[in-house]
C-alpha cells in the first residue's frame, strides 16, 4: 500500500511539474515530466491518462505532429474519461489539419486543455 501511495505522489508531482513547465513554454521539460508520470508504475488510469494528455500537449506545442498525433489517439480511443476522449478527438483533429496543409498564418492555437 505504501509503495502505491508513493508512487501516485510521485505520479501527481510530476503532474505538477508538467503543467508549470507548459506554462513557462518549456516544452522539452514538460514533456520529460508527464512521461515520467505516465511510466509510474500502479497509478490510476485517469492519473495516467493526465500525464498523456500533457505528452500530447507539449509534443503539439514542440510541433512533433506525429507523436501529438499518436497520444490524442490512444487517449480518444481509452481514456475512462468521457471529457477527456472528446477533448483528444479535437485536438487530434486540429493536428490531422496542420499535417496536410501548410501553416497558412502564425496564429497558435492553444492546445491546452480547458
Amino acid at each position: 500500500m505504501a509503495d502505491t501511495a508513493t508512487g501516485s505522489l510521485r505520479a501527481d508531482a510530476l503532474l505538477l511539474v508538467g503543467q508549470v513547465q507548459l506554462k513557462l513554454a518549456q516544452y522539452a521539460l514538460a514533456l520529460e515530466a508527464f512521461d515520467a508520470a505516465a511510466a509510474v508504475s500502479g497509478i490510476q488510469p485517469l492519473v495516467q491518462f493526465r500525464a498523456l494528455a500533457g505528452s500530447a500537449t507539449a509534443y503539439e506545442e514542440l510541433r512533433r505532429w506525429d507523436e501529438a498525433l499518436q497520444k490524442y489517439e490512444l487517449i480518444a480511443a481509452s481514456s475512462p474519461d468521457q471529457a477527456q476522449r472528446k477533448w483528444a478527438r479535437v485536438r487530434a483533429a486540429a493536428v490531422k489539419a496542420r499535417q496536410t496543409s501548410p501553416q497558412k498564418s502564425t496564429e497558435k492555437k492553444p492546445a491546452t486543455e480547458s
